[in-house]
Formats: structure tokens, C-alpha cells, sequence
């Protein structure tokens, strides 16, 4: 199969043949209709990940997958050949990733059935920075009267965590940079009030709504930070996804 690779920590990735992989039991094979690519991928690239994870060059990096399943492995009931899933890659080493015509992940966890409303190209950008974000605004008070605080909400992952906090009912304040104007419009476009703000690299005053308050934070907070006073992403750490080909093309 065409793949992604990373032969070793000198060289730049380049496309590959490479052996399709096997499922063993309680796994699927899932032939990949898009993918996306994020921040982590760069690190990946960068050799980042290196003293604590072991890189199996020719290693195919990528996270993120939409597809359709091809091959099941025995004992696995959730999904079956021809269900279209997406979700993303978790291992403890770098390699058998979703840059690739096909990606082997487990039938238990971190895939799904894709949603029926969304196409595979949409369903490949969800996996990791919604999950991000998810946890990010369920980390804080991010209910009815509260406010949130988005810094960066024109990234992959601040896109997410607008939304999130309004679904649950929070008023939203958002930063992006001024050239992000329609894009920002789309996603605050419902009844819940999102305040927009292109006031990147300066740090936040303090905001309040009744007896709920969200802490000041730069564009560039600590992960400790973002997770128990805001859900929030800088735009420097915002994960930018956007739908890809499956089969790579130079």
C-alpha cells in the first residue's frame, strides 16, 4: 500500500510502498477515506516524541482516520465489513498510523460509526481535537451562567470547544485573529451569545456573569492552566485539521 513515512530522524517523510497490515483478534482493518493533520504530526515529524517512545522506521505517522471498515478479526462484534467508522490512533510507539491507504486500530475503542449526516472528508477532522476539546470544557464550570473563555477559536481544537460550550449552555467569549471573521461567524451562528475578540497576545481581563468567573489567561498557557480554569487553545497550540485524500499524491 502507499503510505507516509519517516525513515529516520535526518531525513524528511516521504511516500512509501509499505506491507498492508493484518488484524489480529479483536481488531479491523479500515480503509482510509481521509485523514487530517494536526500540530502532534509536526512533533511526530520533528523526532519530538523520541525519549519516550519508541519510532518503528519506516514508521506511517498520522492519527486521525475516516474509512470503511475492510476485515474484521475474530472476536470483534461493534463493526462489520462495509460499516464507515472514523475515530483515531493511540499506541505507545510511533508508527502504523492513518497517512496510508489502510490502518489497523482496535474494534473495542477509539472508532465509531461515523455519523450519517457528515461525509467521510468531515468525519476525518473530528477524532482527536474534539476529543481534546471535549475533555478541555468538561474540565471546567462550562454550564447555564457560566462563561468560557476560547483563546485561539478558529483552530481545530478552539472550533470544537466553541461549540461544545455552547451546546452545554455556557456563554462563550472567543479570540481569533481578525482575518478569521467568517469563519468565526460560522461557527458562533446560533441563538447562544459568543463574544468575538482579535485581541491575540494580549492576556485576558477578567470576565464575569452573576456569580461565575473565568480567570485571565494569556495566548500561551500552561496545559495545567487551560484544563482547570478554561477551555482554551492558542493559536499556536490549536490543532488545524482539514480533510485529506486518502491516497497520498506528491
Amino acid at each position: 500500500m502507499k503510505a507516509f513515512v519517516l525513515t529516520s530522524f535526518d531525513h524528511a517523510p516521504e511516500f512509501a510502498d509499505v506491507p498492508e497490515p493484518e488484524p489480529g483478534p479483536g481488531e479491523v482493518r479500515v480503509r482510509v477515506h481521509a485523514t487530517s493533520v494536526n500540530p502532534v504530526d509536526h512533533m511526530i515529524r520533528s523526532g519530538f516524541f523520541r525519549a519516550v517512545q519508541e519510532y518503528r522506521f519506516p514508521a506511517v505517522f498520522g492519527r486521525d482516520f475516516a474509512g470503511v471498515v475492510q476485515t474484521v478479526g475474530d472476536g470483534v462484534t461493534r463493526l462489520r465489513e462495509g460499516d464507515e467508522v472514523y475515530g483515531f490512533v493511540k499506541r505507545d510507539y510511533i508508527g502504523d498510523g492513518t497517512f496510508a491507504d489502510y490502518v489497523v486500530v482496535p474494534g473495542g475503542f477509539f472508532v465509531a460509526a461515523k455519523p450519517s449526516r457528515l461525509s467521510l472528508q468531515q468525519a476525518g477532522t473530528l477524532a482527536q481535537a474534539g476529543i481534546t476539546a471535549l475533555e478541555c470544557v468538561e474540565a471546567v464550570p462550562s454550564g447555564p451562567g457560566q462563561v468560557v473563555v476560547v483563546n485561539g477559536a478558529t483552530g481545530g481544537l478552539g472550533t470544537f470547544a466553541v461549540q461544545i460550550a455552547k451546546a452545554r449552555g455556557a456563554d462563550v467569549v472567543a479570540t481569533a485573529p481578525s482575518c478569521s471573521g467568517r469563519w468565526g461567524r460560522t461557527i458562533s451562528s446560533t441563538r447562544r451569545k459568543v463574544t468575538w475578540s482579535s485581541s491575540c497576545g494580549r492576556p485576558f481581563p477578567r470576565a464575569s456573569t452573576g456569580s461565575s468567573t473565568s480567570s485571565s489567561m494569556s495566548t500561551r498557557p500552561s496545559w495545567g492552566k487551560a484544563r482547570t480554569t478554561l477551555a482554551a487553545s492558542s493559536p499556536a497550540c490549536a490543532t488545524g485539521s482539514f480533510a485529506g485524500e486518502a491516497e497520498p499524491r506528491p
